[in-house]
């Protein structure tokens, strides 16, 4: 019963993004459309012809709202869906490609094919520049039952750790690339999948021994726009990779000892892949009310900077200003180190 609700779950999550993603394209079919009949009476709705002085006002503008209507339906939708699941740009701007081909195709002669040429053009490149942008600012969709996460105790140092898994033979038979250090934190090694068949990620971390480690094992199967949820297979896949990985550690010459340590100590690396999976957006929603002050602030002095700078040629007052925004910004890094 609980394997016919989950599906019944995932199949109308998958038909109400279809349905999401067509409503986007004809959104933004129709939003091209009404471009095209502006431009065509654009005299006629300004009431005057235009001057070159015009054009960023009267013609800027509305390129620019044509140009993002793919992006701003991507991130309403998105946003107001109740699981997050992106809705492509690319995806948006082919359904209304789809629209366009289809009414060209029975209303107009030959003549007008070029023209769903360069239409199909605009939306293949336009419309994958802004699934980049879109994944920049949303992240992708993932929950914590996604992965499949294994800790174990090894008693030998990290280094020494990585010396073996930089091995070729192991290293390739794993598929990992070359350990990452990340930053700031010492002696502690991450490798991650090279060609694997799933993605995962090896971290490598020192514990109070000074010839002990534990690593760190976490798998995953991720998709373009989602991370898939975890399955028999994901397991089979991480708990082979896994033993072969102790097997490894506990052969001659080596010979190393492992104990298998509960999944939870895998909790900080589960939180820092699903951080870098979030998006920017997501992450506005951590400040605090007295950090969007300081922004704003930071904004409205910048704007009087410029106007100072451009519009008022005052630029004594313009060089004050920025020495006051610089040890601004100066006091709040030294008050953010001294909380640390």
């Amino acid at each position: 019963m609980r394997g016919l609700r989950s599906r019944f779950g995932h199949n109308f999550e998958l038909v109400r993004w279809v349905t999401y993603v067509f409503i986007a394209g004809a959104i933004n079919a129709a939003a091209i459309q009404g471009f095209g009949h502006y431009l065509i009476h654009m005299p006629q709705i300004v009431g005057r012809m235009l001057t070159p002085t015009d054009w960023p006002l009267f013609l800027g503008v509305p390129i620019a709202l044509v140009l993002a209507t793919p992006l701003i339906l991507s991130i309403f939708l998105t946003r107001w869906k109740p699981e997050k699941q992106l809705i492509p740009p690319l995806y948006i701007q082919l359904v209304a490609l789809a629209w366009f081909a289809g009414f060209i195709l029975i209303r107009y002669p030959a003549l007008v094919y070029p023209f769903l040429l360069a239409e199909g053009f605009y939306a293949f490149v336009w419309g994958a520049f802004l699934n980049i942008v879109t994944e920049y600012l949303l992240g992708i969709s993932v929950s914590p039952d996604d992965f499949v996460s294994y800790s174990v105790s090894v008693n030998a140092s990290p280094q020494r750790i990585r010396e073996i898994l930089e091995e070729e033979k192991f290293r390739k038979t794993l598929a990992i690339d070359w350990a990452l250090e990340p930053e700031g934190r010492p002696n502690q090694f991450e490798f991650v999948a090279d060609q694997a068949i799933y993605n995962f990620v090896f971290q490598v971390v020192p514990t109070d021994k000074l010839d002990e480690s534990v690593i760190n094992v976490i798998f995953f199967d991720r998709a373009d726009w989602y991370v898939r949820p975890s399955n028999d297979v994901l397991k089979e896949y991480a708990r082979s990779r896994v033993n072969y990985l102790k097997e490894i550690l506990s052969r001659a010459p080596f010979s190393l000892q492992t104990v298998d340590l509960p999944a939870s100590n895998t909790g900080p690396l589960r939180s820092s892949i699903m951080r870098e999976m979030q998006g920017v957006l997501p992450q506005f929603e951590r400040i605090s009310g007295t950090g969007w002050l300081k922004v704003i602030g930071f904004l409205v002095l910048l704007g009087i900077i410029l106007g100072y700078a451009f519009y008022l040629k005052d630029y004594p007052t313009t060089v004050g200003f920025i020495v006051l925004l610089l040890v601004s910004l100066i006091f709040a890094e030294v008050r953010s180190s001294n909380k640390k």
